[in-house]
């Protein structure tokens, strides 16, 4: 896995709403599987919410204020 997959997901996840790893999947190209692994390590972190019992997950409002940032860096840096 690329960290362009993990940033596809992460750009997904920034809008705050609650997806299901399908509609992840499907957006992103990659298997359930893979979803899983990278939502369940951002997890651990409290980089993203999941809940389980729909199998679905949302970037944490605090991740997200931070991955706007760095990523406004970056683009205008380059």
């Amino acid at each position: 896995m690329t960290d362009q997959s993990i940033e596809r997901i992460l750009r997904i996840l920034q809008d705050g709403r609650w997806h299901d790893i399908n509609e992840l999947a499907e957006k992103t190209h990659l298997t359930p599987l893979k979803i899983r692994v990278v939502t369940d390590f951002l997890a651990k972190y409290t980089f993203v919410k999941l809940d389980p019992e729909n199998k679905k997950m949302k970037m944490s409002r605090s991740f997200s204020r931070f991955f706007e940032r760095t990523s406004l860096e970056t683009e205008t840096v380059g």
